[in-house]
Parts: structure tokens; sequence; C-alpha cells
């Protein structure tokens, strides 16, 4: 079992494409699982690939124009049953 990191993010307008599409994104940088929502997504990713300044990189680069994204809450690492 692995420690993982939750992350929030509020995504507006919130989309299934839009939540897709920063699912791809954050896999890219290590991300493993999400649960997208109605507001946006909740994000897993490994304690060990939590890398804060790489993520805002790429949210910064979010490819879908007037689709706001929002860094909404990071979590202590919580172990994952698989």
């Amino acid at each position: 079992m692995n420690d993982y990191m939750q992350v929030r993010f509020d995504v507006e307008p919130c989309s299934e494409m839009a939540t897709d599409v920063l699912a791809a994104v954050l896999a890219e940088i290590g991300y493993e699982s999400f649960v997208p929502d109605e507001r946006g997504v909740t994000a897993f990713v490994p304690q060990g690939k939590y890398d804060e300044i790489r993520l805002k990189e790429e949210l910064s680069q979010y490819p879908i124009e007037g689709v706001s994204l929002s860094l909404i809450h990071i979590s202590e690492p919580t172990r994952l049953r698989r």
C-alpha cells in the first residue's frame, strides 16, 4: 500500500470534457486516481510524486480557453486500499 495526497480542484465552468482534460494533464505528472463531480475533480497522487511547483506549471498551461481551475485543498497523506 502507498500513502497518497488528495488534491481537490474546482473547475469553472465544470463539464465532463474539462474534468477529463484535467485528469489527463494530472496523469502526466503522476496522479493515479480521479473522482469527478459537479464542481470539479478530486485527484490522488502518491506522496513521493507530489510536486507543487510542477503542478502549478501544468495548471498554468491548461489547454481549454475560458475554463478556470482552482486548487482548493491538499490533504495530509492517506493510505488507500486497492
